[in-house]
C-alpha cells in the first residue's frame, strides 16, 4: 500500500503550536546568551549592526 500524508488532526496540531509557543521564548534566550558568548570571546562585546 502506498503511504500517503494525512492532515495532522486539530488537537494535534494546537498542541504543536502550544509547545512551539511555550519553548520560543527559552531557546530564542540561550541563542542570544550564546551569541553574546561568542562574542566576547572574539573580542566584539557590543553589537555593532545598529
Amino acid at each position: 500500500a502506498p503511504a500517503t500524508a494525512h492532515p495532522a488532526a486539530p488537537a494535534a496540531t494546537e498542541s504543536t503550536d502550544e509547545l512551539v509557543r511555550r519553548l520560543l521564548g527559552p531557546l530564542t534566550r540561550l541563542l542570544r546568551a550564546e551569541l553574546r558568548l561568542d562574542r566576547e570571546r572574539a573580542g566584539m562585546r557590543l553589537d555593532n549592526r545598529h
